[in-house]
């Protein structure tokens, strides 16, 4: 009987490097394969001139493979934004993403790390209580193509 598949394949090295407008066009290739609803280019843009976010890619051998986009509120911070191209998903690449945001906010003093996922997406409420965030509340009917509710997920730094 041969063995069976391991749901995670071996571990993709990556650098994370904060976000720059030379990673654009992968980060919108990302973006468009990851989510029905995708943000648009312009979206990207406006958080590389805030400088109340940090924004970080994951690149493998020089490719964008994975990035993340998180905003300050006072002593509070957003993870609006985590996707991972469907070819490295399961290697680790997301939870480099959230390492090293983390490690970000919690230098800037940040206490609450909020995010909203689609209720249906178990892959990504397993990473984020494999961090310790915890399901504090529902917006019912918040993504749309297909309508879903999304949970808002906290976790205290």
């Amino acid at each position: 009987m041969p063995p069976k598949e391991s749901r995670q394949r071996r571990k993709l090295k990556v650098k994370v490097v904060p976000l720059a407008m030379e990673h654009l066009d992968a980060v919108m290739e990302i973006e468009q394969e990851a989510f029905t609803t995708p943000w648009l280019r312009d979206s990207f843009v406006k958080l590389l001139e805030n400088p109340a976010t940090i924004n970080f890619v994951a690149l493998n051998a020089g490719r964008v493979v994975g990035y993340s986009c998180t905003w300050f509120v006072i002593d509070s911070a957003e993870l609006g934004n985590i996707a991972v191209s469907s070819a490295c998903q399961g290697q680790g690449v997301g939870r480099c993403l959230m390492d090293i945001t983390m490690r970000a906010c919690r230098r800037q003093n940040v206490e609450s790390l909020f995010l909203e996922v689609r209720s249906s997406n178990s892959r990504a409420v397993e990473l984020y209580e494999h961090y310790g965030f915890s399901s504090i509340g529902l917006r019912p009917g918040y993504y749309s193509d297909p309508r879903e509710d999304a949970l808002i997920m906290k976790l205290k730094l």
